[in-house]
Protein backbone atom coordinates (compact mmCIF):
# COMPACT_ATOMS: atom_id res chain seq x y z
CA UNK A 1 0.00 0.00 0.00
CA UNK A 2 1.22 3.42 -0.59
CA UNK A 3 2.09 5.91 2.42
CA UNK A 4 0.48 8.86 1.43
CA UNK A 5 1.76 12.30 3.22
CA UNK A 6 -0.62 14.54 4.95
CA UNK A 7 0.07 17.26 1.99
CA UNK A 8 -0.79 15.19 -0.73
CA UNK A 9 -4.02 14.22 1.27
CA UNK A 10 -4.50 18.22 1.57
CA UNK A 11 -4.00 18.78 -2.08
CA UNK A 12 -6.28 15.99 -3.35
CA UNK A 13 -8.90 16.89 -1.32
CA UNK A 14 -8.46 20.69 -1.85
CA UNK A 15 -7.99 21.04 1.76
CA UNK A 16 -11.55 18.93 2.48
CA UNK A 17 -13.42 21.76 0.99
CA UNK A 18 -17.02 20.90 1.11
CA UNK A 19 -17.66 20.67 -1.98
CA UNK A 20 -15.33 17.74 -1.53
CA UNK A 21 -17.68 16.38 1.19
CA UNK A 22 -18.87 12.70 -0.13
CA UNK A 23 -21.00 11.63 3.70
CA UNK A 24 -20.60 10.40 6.94
CA UNK A 25 -19.78 7.01 8.39
CA UNK A 26 -19.14 5.42 11.72
CA UNK A 27 -15.45 6.18 11.90
CA UNK A 28 -15.49 9.39 10.37
CA UNK A 29 -16.18 11.48 7.12
CA UNK A 30 -15.34 10.98 3.91
CA UNK A 31 -14.16 13.34 1.13
CA UNK A 32 -13.30 13.03 -2.52
CA UNK A 33 -9.96 13.71 -3.54
CA UNK A 34 -8.09 13.66 -7.20
CA UNK A 35 -4.43 12.37 -7.39
CA UNK A 36 -1.79 13.78 -9.42
CA UNK A 37 -2.07 11.51 -12.14
CA UNK A 38 -6.13 12.36 -12.55
CA UNK A 39 -7.86 9.32 -10.99
CA UNK A 40 -10.65 10.10 -8.21
CA UNK A 41 -10.49 8.74 -4.86
CA UNK A 42 -12.41 8.37 -1.90
CA UNK A 43 -10.70 9.85 1.52
CA UNK A 44 -12.07 8.59 4.74
CA UNK A 45 -10.63 10.85 7.57
CA UNK A 46 -10.78 8.66 10.53
CA UNK A 47 -10.74 10.19 14.45
CA UNK A 48 -7.03 8.85 15.81
CA UNK A 49 -8.50 9.05 19.49
CA UNK A 50 -11.71 7.51 19.13
CA UNK A 51 -11.33 4.90 16.08
CA UNK A 52 -7.59 3.92 15.54
CA UNK A 53 -8.66 -0.05 16.08
CA UNK A 54 -11.19 0.83 12.81
CA UNK A 55 -8.09 2.42 10.89
CA UNK A 56 -5.97 -0.40 11.98
CA UNK A 57 -8.03 -3.20 11.10
CA UNK A 58 -9.39 -1.75 7.92
CA UNK A 59 -5.64 -1.53 6.57
CA UNK A 60 -5.08 -5.08 7.95
CA UNK A 61 -7.89 -6.61 5.78
CA UNK A 62 -8.29 -4.94 2.47
CA UNK A 63 -4.53 -4.92 2.11
CA UNK A 64 -4.24 -8.95 1.94
CA UNK A 65 -7.71 -9.18 -0.18
CA UNK A 66 -8.27 -8.05 -3.68
CA UNK A 67 -12.15 -8.56 -6.08
CA UNK A 68 -13.62 -6.52 -8.32
CA UNK A 69 -16.48 -6.81 -5.57
CA UNK A 70 -14.48 -5.51 -2.75
CA UNK A 71 -13.66 -1.87 -2.76
CA UNK A 72 -9.85 -1.09 -3.16
CA UNK A 73 -7.79 0.26 -0.86
CA UNK A 74 -4.91 2.11 -2.53
CA UNK A 75 -2.99 3.60 0.48
CA UNK A 76 -3.55 5.40 3.80
CA UNK A 77 -2.00 8.37 6.13
CA UNK A 78 -1.00 8.63 9.18
CA UNK A 79 -0.23 12.38 10.61
CA UNK A 80 -1.04 14.14 13.62
CA UNK A 81 -4.47 15.58 12.93
CA UNK A 82 -5.84 12.04 12.13
CA UNK A 83 -5.94 8.91 9.63
CA UNK A 84 -6.80 8.69 6.65
CA UNK A 85 -7.45 5.61 4.23
CA UNK A 86 -7.50 5.82 0.84
CA UNK A 87 -10.30 3.89 -1.39
CA UNK A 88 -11.03 3.32 -5.25
CA UNK A 89 -13.73 6.21 -5.64
CA UNK A 90 -17.02 4.76 -6.51
CA UNK A 91 -19.11 7.41 -8.48
CA UNK A 92 -22.99 5.79 -7.89
CA UNK A 93 -22.50 5.89 -4.24
CA UNK A 94 -24.39 3.37 -2.01
CA UNK A 95 -27.21 1.17 -2.44
CA UNK A 96 -28.94 2.40 0.59
CA UNK A 97 -28.83 6.08 -1.57
CA UNK A 98 -30.81 4.12 -4.75
CA UNK A 99 -33.23 2.31 -2.22
CA UNK A 100 -33.94 5.02 -0.08
CA UNK A 101 -32.41 8.29 -1.09
CA UNK A 102 -33.40 10.83 -4.14
CA UNK A 103 -31.58 8.42 -7.02
CA UNK A 104 -33.91 7.23 -9.60
CA UNK A 105 -35.52 3.62 -8.84
CA UNK A 106 -33.52 0.70 -9.47
CA UNK A 107 -34.67 -1.63 -12.37
CA UNK A 108 -34.80 -4.88 -11.82
CA UNK A 109 -31.85 -6.60 -13.73
CA UNK A 110 -30.03 -4.02 -11.81
CA UNK A 111 -30.84 -5.16 -8.16
CA UNK A 112 -30.24 -8.41 -9.23
CA UNK A 113 -26.72 -7.97 -10.33
CA UNK A 114 -26.34 -6.10 -7.21
CA UNK A 115 -27.05 -8.92 -5.39
CA UNK A 116 -25.19 -11.16 -7.48
CA UNK A 117 -21.64 -8.75 -6.97
CA UNK A 118 -22.55 -8.20 -3.16
CA UNK A 119 -22.29 -12.31 -2.79
CA UNK A 120 -19.28 -12.77 -4.97
CA UNK A 121 -17.73 -10.76 -2.95
CA UNK A 122 -18.93 -12.03 0.45
CA UNK A 123 -18.20 -15.64 -0.75
CA UNK A 124 -14.47 -14.25 -1.63
CA UNK A 125 -14.24 -13.10 2.11
CA UNK A 126 -15.73 -16.17 3.38
CA UNK A 127 -13.34 -18.68 1.30
CA UNK A 128 -9.88 -16.65 1.53
CA UNK A 129 -7.25 -18.90 1.46
CA UNK A 130 -5.81 -17.35 4.37
CA UNK A 131 -8.14 -17.38 6.68
CA UNK A 132 -11.99 -16.69 6.20
CA UNK A 133 -12.82 -12.85 6.80
CA UNK A 134 -16.19 -11.98 8.70
CA UNK A 135 -17.33 -8.35 7.35
CA UNK A 136 -19.38 -8.21 10.23
CA UNK A 137 -21.40 -5.11 8.72
CA UNK A 138 -23.53 -6.04 5.62
CA UNK A 139 -25.56 -3.48 4.93
CA UNK A 140 -27.12 -1.03 2.16
CA UNK A 141 -24.53 1.41 3.38
CA UNK A 142 -21.53 -0.86 2.83
CA UNK A 143 -22.14 -1.92 -0.84
CA UNK A 144 -20.52 0.73 -3.31
CA UNK A 145 -21.44 1.36 -6.52
CA UNK A 146 -19.44 2.07 -9.41
CA UNK A 147 -19.96 3.88 -12.85
CA UNK A 148 -20.78 0.72 -14.22
CA UNK A 149 -23.62 -0.03 -11.05
CA UNK A 150 -21.46 -2.86 -10.13
CA UNK A 151 -21.05 -3.87 -6.48
CA UNK A 152 -18.41 -3.03 -3.82
CA UNK A 153 -18.46 -4.26 -0.41
CA UNK A 154 -16.74 -1.81 1.85
CA UNK A 155 -16.10 -0.58 5.24
CA UNK A 156 -14.04 -3.41 7.03
CA UNK A 157 -13.67 -1.48 10.55
CA UNK A 158 -15.20 -4.26 11.97
CA UNK A 159 -14.48 -7.30 10.28
CA UNK A 160 -12.80 -10.20 11.80
CA UNK A 161 -10.26 -12.66 10.61
CA UNK A 162 -10.60 -16.37 11.57
CA UNK A 163 -8.43 -19.20 10.77
CA UNK A 164 -9.43 -22.69 8.80
CA UNK A 165 -9.47 -24.32 11.95
CA UNK A 166 -11.94 -22.07 13.70
CA UNK A 167 -15.62 -22.05 13.26
CA UNK A 168 -16.29 -18.73 15.29
CA UNK A 169 -15.06 -16.31 17.65
CA UNK A 170 -16.48 -14.93 20.52
CA UNK A 171 -16.40 -10.75 20.50
CA UNK A 172 -18.18 -7.94 21.66
CA UNK A 173 -21.28 -7.52 19.66
CA UNK A 174 -20.70 -5.13 17.04
CA UNK A 175 -23.09 -3.85 14.10
CA UNK A 176 -26.21 -2.33 12.57
CA UNK A 177 -29.77 -2.78 14.80
CA UNK A 178 -31.86 -4.42 11.75
CA UNK A 179 -29.03 -6.46 10.24
CA UNK A 180 -27.03 -8.06 13.65
CA UNK A 181 -27.32 -11.86 13.69
CA UNK A 182 -29.40 -12.58 16.81
CA UNK A 183 -27.36 -15.55 17.93
CA UNK A 184 -24.58 -12.94 17.62
CA UNK A 185 -26.64 -10.57 19.55
CA UNK A 186 -27.72 -13.24 22.02
CA UNK A 187 -23.96 -15.16 22.59
CA UNK A 188 -21.28 -12.75 21.31
CA UNK A 189 -20.29 -15.51 18.92
CA UNK A 190 -19.51 -14.15 15.65
CA UNK A 191 -19.57 -16.61 12.38
CA UNK A 192 -19.53 -16.82 8.77
CA UNK A 193 -23.52 -17.25 9.36
CA UNK A 194 -23.53 -13.71 10.96
CA UNK A 195 -22.77 -12.49 7.54
CA UNK A 196 -25.50 -14.60 6.07
CA UNK A 197 -28.36 -13.08 7.93
CA UNK A 198 -27.14 -9.67 7.34
CA UNK A 199 -27.11 -10.55 3.49
CA UNK A 200 -30.21 -12.14 4.06
CA UNK A 201 -31.58 -8.55 5.06
CA UNK A 202 -30.14 -7.05 1.78
CA UNK A 203 -31.89 -9.63 -0.55
CA UNK A 204 -34.77 -9.02 1.27
CA UNK A 205 -34.32 -4.96 0.89
CA UNK A 206 -33.25 -5.51 -2.82
CA UNK A 207 -36.92 -7.13 -3.44
CA UNK A 208 -39.28 -5.57 -1.32
CA UNK A 209 -37.65 -1.84 -1.43
CA UNK A 210 -38.25 -1.76 2.55
CA UNK A 211 -36.49 -1.01 5.67
CA UNK A 212 -35.59 -3.87 7.72
CA UNK A 213 -38.00 -2.46 10.83
CA UNK A 214 -40.13 0.57 10.25
CA UNK A 215 -41.62 1.99 13.76
CA UNK A 216 -43.35 4.83 11.32
CA UNK A 217 -46.21 3.07 10.58
CA UNK A 218 -48.84 2.36 12.35
CA UNK A 219 -47.25 -1.22 13.54
CA UNK A 220 -44.23 -2.34 13.87
CA UNK A 221 -43.42 -4.01 10.79
CA UNK A 222 -40.85 -6.69 10.20
CA UNK A 223 -39.54 -7.30 6.77
CA UNK A 224 -38.50 -10.84 7.53
CA UNK A 225 -41.58 -11.71 8.81
CA UNK A 226 -43.25 -9.99 5.37
CA UNK A 227 -41.16 -12.42 3.88
CA UNK A 228 -41.35 -15.31 6.08
CA UNK A 229 -45.23 -15.10 4.86
CA UNK A 230 -44.39 -14.61 1.08
CA UNK A 231 -42.47 -17.81 1.02
CA UNK A 232 -44.71 -19.60 3.52
CA UNK A 233 -48.35 -18.91 2.17
CA UNK A 234 -47.80 -18.38 -1.13
CA UNK A 235 -48.73 -14.63 -0.89
CA UNK A 236 -48.67 -12.52 -3.76
CA UNK A 237 -45.12 -11.58 -4.69
CA UNK A 238 -45.95 -8.72 -6.26
CA UNK A 239 -47.39 -7.12 -3.39
CA UNK A 240 -43.69 -7.47 -1.44
CA UNK A 241 -41.69 -6.31 -4.43
CA UNK A 242 -40.83 -2.79 -4.78
CA UNK A 243 -43.57 -0.62 -6.21
CA UNK A 244 -41.31 1.21 -7.83
CA UNK A 245 -40.02 -1.28 -9.86
CA UNK A 246 -43.84 -0.93 -11.68
CA UNK A 247 -44.16 -4.86 -11.50
CA UNK A 248 -41.48 -5.03 -14.13
CA UNK A 249 -39.41 -7.83 -12.91
CA UNK A 250 -39.30 -11.73 -12.63
CA UNK A 251 -42.00 -12.99 -10.52
CA UNK A 252 -40.55 -16.65 -10.60
CA UNK A 253 -37.24 -15.45 -9.81
CA UNK A 254 -37.67 -12.19 -7.02
CA UNK A 255 -40.21 -15.48 -5.13
CA UNK A 256 -36.73 -17.52 -5.07
CA UNK A 257 -34.75 -14.82 -3.76
CA UNK A 258 -37.20 -14.24 -1.03
CA UNK A 259 -37.04 -18.01 0.25
CA UNK A 260 -33.23 -17.93 0.20
CA UNK A 261 -33.63 -15.05 2.27
CA UNK A 262 -35.66 -16.11 4.47
CA UNK A 263 -32.93 -18.91 5.42
CA UNK A 264 -30.43 -16.79 5.55
CA UNK A 265 -32.30 -15.08 8.67
CA UNK A 266 -32.54 -17.79 10.28
CA UNK A 267 -32.90 -17.83 14.05
CA UNK A 268 -30.04 -20.79 14.17
CA UNK A 269 -26.89 -20.35 12.41
CA UNK A 270 -27.03 -23.83 11.53
CA UNK A 271 -30.26 -23.54 9.64
CA UNK A 272 -28.64 -20.65 7.05
CA UNK A 273 -27.39 -21.33 4.08
CA UNK A 274 -23.32 -20.89 2.95
CA UNK A 275 -22.49 -18.08 0.52
CA UNK A 276 -21.59 -20.89 -2.04
CA UNK A 277 -25.21 -22.11 -1.93
CA UNK A 278 -26.36 -18.13 -2.23
CA UNK A 279 -24.43 -17.57 -5.07
CA UNK A 280 -25.77 -20.64 -6.82
CA UNK A 281 -29.26 -19.48 -6.35
CA UNK A 282 -28.70 -15.42 -7.63
CA UNK A 283 -27.05 -16.89 -10.59
CA UNK A 284 -29.88 -19.29 -11.83
CA UNK A 285 -32.02 -16.43 -10.32
CA UNK A 286 -30.42 -14.06 -13.09
CA UNK A 287 -30.65 -16.90 -15.59
CA UNK A 288 -33.90 -17.08 -15.16
CA UNK A 289 -35.05 -13.17 -15.54
CA UNK A 290 -33.01 -13.38 -18.70
CA UNK A 291 -34.57 -16.32 -20.37
CA UNK A 292 -37.87 -15.01 -19.30
CA UNK A 293 -39.12 -18.44 -17.96
CA UNK A 294 -37.96 -20.42 -14.94
CA UNK A 295 -35.74 -22.73 -16.09
CA UNK A 296 -35.30 -26.19 -15.30
CA UNK A 297 -32.03 -25.38 -13.08
CA UNK A 298 -34.16 -22.85 -11.59
CA UNK A 299 -37.81 -24.28 -11.07
CA UNK A 300 -37.51 -25.26 -7.61
CA UNK A 301 -35.04 -24.96 -5.14
CA UNK A 302 -36.04 -28.85 -5.22
CA UNK A 303 -33.89 -29.12 -8.25
CA UNK A 304 -30.79 -27.68 -6.38
CA UNK A 305 -30.59 -29.81 -3.83
CA UNK A 306 -27.75 -32.36 -4.78
CA UNK A 307 -26.16 -28.98 -4.86
CA UNK A 308 -27.58 -27.54 -1.67
CA UNK A 309 -26.74 -30.04 1.07
CA UNK A 310 -28.84 -28.10 3.06
CA UNK A 311 -32.18 -28.44 1.27
CA UNK A 312 -34.12 -31.76 0.84
CA UNK A 313 -37.51 -32.91 -0.25
CA UNK A 314 -40.31 -31.98 1.76
CA UNK A 315 -41.82 -34.89 4.06
CA UNK A 316 -45.13 -33.51 4.05
CA UNK A 317 -46.32 -33.69 0.41
CA UNK A 318 -49.82 -32.43 1.50
CA UNK A 319 -49.39 -28.69 2.04
CA UNK A 320 -50.67 -26.56 -0.35
CA UNK A 321 -50.60 -22.77 -0.75
CA UNK A 322 -52.50 -20.14 -2.10
CA UNK A 323 -50.90 -19.35 -5.24
CA UNK A 324 -51.00 -22.33 -7.85
CA UNK A 325 -48.28 -21.09 -9.87
CA UNK A 326 -45.87 -20.90 -7.17
CA UNK A 327 -43.51 -24.25 -6.68
CA UNK A 328 -43.00 -25.53 -3.32
CA UNK A 329 -39.87 -24.44 -0.83
CA UNK A 330 -38.19 -27.85 -0.12
CA UNK A 331 -37.60 -27.91 3.40
CA UNK A 332 -35.44 -30.27 5.09
CA UNK A 333 -37.05 -32.90 7.58
CA UNK A 334 -38.35 -31.82 10.99
CA UNK A 335 -37.30 -28.40 9.79
CA UNK A 336 -40.33 -25.15 9.17
CA UNK A 337 -38.96 -21.73 7.80
CA UNK A 338 -38.32 -20.05 10.34
CA UNK A 339 -40.85 -17.28 12.21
Amino acid sequence: LYRFSRKEIWKATRNFSSENYLGSGSAGLVHKGVLPSGQLVAIKHIDKEKKADTFFQEVESLSKVRHPNLVSLLGYCQSFEGYYLVYEFCANGNLWQWLFGDRPPLTWEERLNIALGSARGLFFLHTNVGGAIIHRDVKPTNILLNDNMEAKLSDFGLSKFITMEESHVFTEVKGTSGYLDPEYMSRGQLTLASDIYSFGIVLLQLVSGRKPIDFNLQHRYSLVRAAQRVAERGSDIHKFADPLMDRKFSAAAALKIVEIAVFCTAQSSNDRPTIKEINETLEAAVETSKAGYVSRSFSSLLDLHKRFSLFQEPQDSSRTHSSPSRTTLPLPPNRVLPR
